[in-house]
C-alpha cells in the first residue's frame, strides 16, 4: 500500500490592482491532494484512488471586475491488471461523481451598473483504457 498527500499554499499580490484579493488571475489559495495505490498481493490486481479539493475564492482583476471561482472536488480511481514486469493494463474513471464547476464574473461598468455573468460546466466522468509496455 502506497498512500500520498499534499497540501499547497499560494500567495501573490499585483501592485497595480486594488486588493482586497488583487492575486495573480486562476491563482487559489490553498490546494489539498490525497491518494493511495495497493496491489494485492500474489495477485495481478491493484487499484488506488486519486482525490484533489481547491477552495472557493476571488479574484480582483481590475479595479472594476472581480471573478469568484467555486470550490472544486475531484475524485478519481483506476484499476490495474500486471501482465509481466513490461505490460500492466490500466482502466481509470474520473471525476467522480460528477462535478459542476462554477465561475461569476462581476464587471462594474463607469456609470455604477453591474453586470453579472454567471458560467457553470458540468464535466462527466472519463474512462480510459490503457496498455504500457516497456521495452
Amino acid at each position: 500500500l502506497t498512500v500520498r498527500a499534499s497540501l499547497g499554499a499560494y500567495r501573490s499580490a499585483v501592485r497595480d490592482i486594488p486588493g482586497p484579493d488583487n492575486r495573480l488571475e486562476q491563482q487559489q489559495p490553498w490546494s489539498l491532494g490525497a491518494g493511495f495505490d495497493h496491489r494485492i498481493p500474489a495477485h495481478p490486481l491493484g487499484f488506488g484512488a486519486n482525490f484533489a479539493f481547491t477552495p472557493g475564492y476571488a479574484t480582483q482583476l481590475t479595479s472594476g471586475q472581480r471573478r469568484t471561482v467555486g470550490r472544486a472536488r475531484t475524485l478519481e480511481g483506476y484499476l490495474s491488471w500486471t501482465f509481466s514486469r513490461e505490460a500492466v493494463m490500466r482502466l481509470s474513471a474520473g471525476p467522480l461523481p460528477r462535478n459542476t464547476a462554477r465561475t461569476l464574473q462581476e464587471t462594474v461598468e463607469a456609470g455604477g451598473e453591474r453586470l453579472f455573468d454567471d458560467n457553470r460546466i458540468r464535466q462527466r466522468a472519463n474512462w480510459s483504457l490503457g496498455l504500457q509496455l516497456k521495452f
